[in-house]
């Protein structure tokens, strides 16, 4: 499965596993694994990534404060440029991947709490609150996120 395929990356070096994470050892490596990836995989890829970072989040056991509030940040960011890839396209033949309502108020959210988490970097919260205003647009076209998400 899954996991036998990522310990195997691992031994083999292509892998390293940093905390709670697991990235490329190099950069170059996750570069050709993304250019030998076809575009139509590329932007479903991402969103999956995120997804599951999301996933993985809101399950960490939240009893040593300190520890969470570190993990979370870190990974909120992670996750939230994950995302934001799956909605950048380089190819117009390619097609958008299309957001739930739902899945488009997360994606808000998460980009909001990223946002906060960037500290200095203004780049990247400016980034940030421009996706996630991307998505909150998205969301209007099926519910008045006005009236069902204000404080947002």
């Amino acid at each position: 499965g899954l996991v036998s395929s990522i310990n195997m990356l691992v031994e083999e070096g292509l892998l390293e596993r940093e905390g709670s994470f697991i990235k490329f050892r190099h950069d170059s490596i996750m570069q050709a694994v993304h250019d030998f990836t076809p575009e139509s995989n590329i932007s479903r890829l991402h969103l999956d990534i995120g997804s599951k970072i999301i996933a993985q989040v809101t399950s960490f056991p939240s009893d040593n404060h300190d520890v969470y509030k570190d993990f979370v940040g870190e990974a909120l960011i992670v996750a939230a440029d994950q995302i934001n890839l799956s909605r950048e396209k380089k190819d117009s033949a390619v097609p958008r991947v299309e957001f739930s309502p739902k899945q488009c108020i997360t994606f808000a959210k998460i980009n909001l709490k990223s946002a906060h988490k960037a500290g200095p970097d203004i780049d990247r919260a400016l980034r940030n609150l421009k996706f996630g205003l991307s998505f909150l647009r998205d969301a209007s076209k099926t519910i008045d996120h006005w009236k069902e998400h204000y404080n947002l």
